[in-house]
């Protein structure tokens, strides 16, 4: 027979006195529930974000090209550009390297200009090569179109000192440079360019290393960012419902001590502790597992979708990482809350 006093098995009976204890403590449960599913929701919505504009970037990549080359290949390194040009498959290749996109000085806040080197062929798809003078060769010379010449309040002449101040990876720089060279800016250019030699370039190489791939990681901060957030409310989600568990058994302590001195056993006890944190790590579960992926697929893409550069890409696995934690967290929790109570006697309590 099911009896408390002589402990068969009573399984059914504490299931029923835990599902009763969540049910009477119903707001502070939701409140701690409502918390954790919001961790489980921003956790997968910035996966979701992270995946979708590693895309976004890829796909951006393909998206650009320039000048008359029939493709182009944006931010690799010397390595495999080397890897590249070696190819049979490839008639003729140009190679440009980024100086500097941030120019500090005077009138180009009006006339954005960008400082870089490129080989003769760059010169020639771009349209670039000089049509007085001649291409950077020495390490201060220096061509440029004769807008940005003009910005930079320089007479387009032979000769003439180029100042620039520009940064690059966060420092600023100063170069006197000589103009060897210029051309007549393009009417429908939006965009000057003033181009160093080789020289220059491989006599500032420690500045100038490549390091794109680590100066542009989107992705990483996106996911850092989302991240430390996701464990901000996690730890605030945690703490209500440590907080709950911990108001629940506080206040039924008498009740529990009445409950074992009918019978009930430490380990039945502990059941019902486990069976309560049990009821909230399934309503979690359930309530993020829905409203997760209606909140990414309508909200998420909903927003990001619309941009026409951004592609979205809802991710499940985060949620699926999240919930073994979860479940073993709210068995966990309220075990050790019984051992801290399970110091005072029996009596003891009774008489609080």
């Amino acid at each position: 027979m099911n009896d408390i006093l002589f402990g068969n098995n009573n399984g059914a009976v504490i299931k029923k006195l835990s599902g009763r204890y969540f049910k009477a403590s119903k707001s502070r449960n939701i409140i701690a529930i409502i918390a954790i599913v919001l961790t489980t929701i921003l956790f997968t919505t910035i996966f979701s974000l992270g995946s979708g504009l590693m895309d976004t970037v890829h796909d951006q990549n393909i998206r650009k090209a320039g000048g008359e080359g029939q493709a182009v290949l944006n931010y690799i390194s010397d390595e495999v550009y080397n890897d590249i040009a070696g190819s049979s498959l490839i008639d003729r290749i140009a190679y440009t390297q980024a100086v500097s996109y941030r120019l500090k000085n005077p009138g180009l806040e009006r006339w954005r200009s960008d400082l870089w080197y490129m080989d003769d062929t760059a010169l020639e798809f771009a349209r670039y090569t000089p049509t007085t003078g001649h291409r950077p060769e020495a390490e201060n010379e220096i061509i440029a179109d004769t807008k940005t010449l003009d910005a930079l309040g320089v007479p387009a002449q032979i000769g003439e000192t180029v100042s620039l101040t520009y940064e690059v990876k966060g420092k600023l720089y100063t170069t006197d440079f000589t103009l060897c060279g210029f051309w007549e800016t393009d009417s429908l250019s939006s965009i000057g360019r003033l181009v160093a030699s080789k020289a220059f370039v491989d006599a500032h190489s420690d500045i100038l290393t490549y390091t794109y791939p680590v100066d542009n990681d989107l992705t990483s901060l996106i996911i850092t960012i989302g991240g430390a957030l996701s464990i901000i409310i996690g730890i605030i989600g945690i703490a209500n419902f440590v907080n709950s568990v911990l108001t629940s058994v506080i206040t039924r302590k008498k009740e529990f001590a009445m409950l074992q001195s009918i019978g009930m056993t430490g380990k039945q006890l502990k059941r019902m502790f486990s069976f309560e944190g049990l009821y909230y790590a399934v309503g979690t579960i359930l309530t993020s597992a829905v409203l997760g992926v209606l909140f990414s697929v309508i909200v998420v893409r909903g927003i990001f979708g619309g941009i026409w550069f951004f592609t979205y890409r809802f991710v499940m696995w985060p949620m699926l990482v999240i919930y073994p934690f979860l479940i073993l967290l709210t068995i966990a929790i309220p075990a050790l809350l019984y051992r801290q109570i399970a110091k005072a006697s029996i009596i003891e309590r009774l008489r609080q």
